[in-house]
């Protein structure tokens, strides 16, 4: 019994020094790629939340011929997001104060479906990077291996491609944004055009009540993939852009956590090929 006893202990030391281990360079390189995803993760989620994504204000507005509606006195501007929106306007109507409103509690309630498939993507890849940080910090403490940290690096990369799909939804969508002839403000001329300007569609339900929100708020030559004139694109959906980039980056930063065998096998590749 003391023999077997001794031999268990013998392998399970085994198995302890056989177990895959960072060098001090792989330990710094895993923090850089921790801090990369950790930041990644909260840059996307801001812009996720904001509402700043579609922007204008009342001196673009009167620029393109558009008004407020009249259930919106003294409007100022008006901001849409993927979830959430701001109106600043005279009264009880503005709608801006945290936590920032949302169009609804469904997300049949966002204006536009496209809206909600990006977000539905942008969350996924928030969720995979996420997944991803939590693995960083628990693979110095005797969870790495090089299998698993190459899954892990190119899960990130999942990541970024579901944000960045759900970039291109978003961008797809940009063509809904602009006023159409439903909301001239009269009666269309003979040969079928609106020459008396627009009212906007503003995404509050309380101004447009439950179901008739929208966020029609840019000149009608909107189009797909492209911010229309007097029109600003917000820095909510700029964020999810470097956040998208950022993540193929910490990807190849994570395939550059090697364990210390491998980095032994590489200097004496380097040695012998020196000789």
């Amino acid at each position: 019994e003391f023999r077997a006893g001794m031999g268990a202990g013998r392998g399970a030391g085994r198995g302890w020094e056989d177990r895959e281990r960072l060098t001090f360079c792989s330990i710094v390189t895993n923090v850089i790629f921790s801090t990369l995803l950790l930041a990644t993760a909260m840059m996307a989620t801001i812009g996720l939340t904001t509402y700043q994504w579609i922007e204008t204000d009342d001196e673009k507005m009167a620029k393109s011929d558009l008004f407020a509606p009249p259930q919106a006195p003294g409007l100022t501007r008006v901001s849409c997001g993927l979830g959430t929106y701001c109106v600043e306007a005279a009264g009880e109507v503005s709608e801006c104060a945290l936590p920032w409103p949302r169009y609804g509690n469904k997300p049949s309630d966002v204006p536009f479906f496209l809206w909600t498939l990006s977000g539905g993507f942008i969350a996924t890849g928030i969720a995979f990077v996420t997944l991803c940080w939590l693995y960083t910090i628990i693979a110095c403490f005797g969870c790495y291996t090089h299998e698993r940290q190459s899954c892990f690096s190119k899960i990130v990369d999942v990541g970024g491609l579901f944000m960045f799909i759900g970039l291109l939804c978003f961008g797809a969508s940009l063509d809904e944004i602009g006023v159409n002839n439903d909301d001239c403000r009269t009666a269309l001329n003979p040969s079928g055009q609106c020459t008396g300007g627009w009212f906007i569609q503003l995404p509050s339900p309380t101004i447009e009540g439950q179901g008739n929100q929208s966020c029609r708020i840019c000149p009608a030559n909107a189009a797909r993939f492209a911010i229309s004139d007097n029109c600003s694109f917000g820095w909510g959906g700029a964020l999810v852009i470097v956040a998208c980039i950022m993540c193929f980056v910490a990807s190849a930063v994570g395939h550059c956590v090697t364990p210390r065998a491998q980095e032994m096998m590489k200097r004496r590749s380097r040695d012998g090929r020196r000789r």
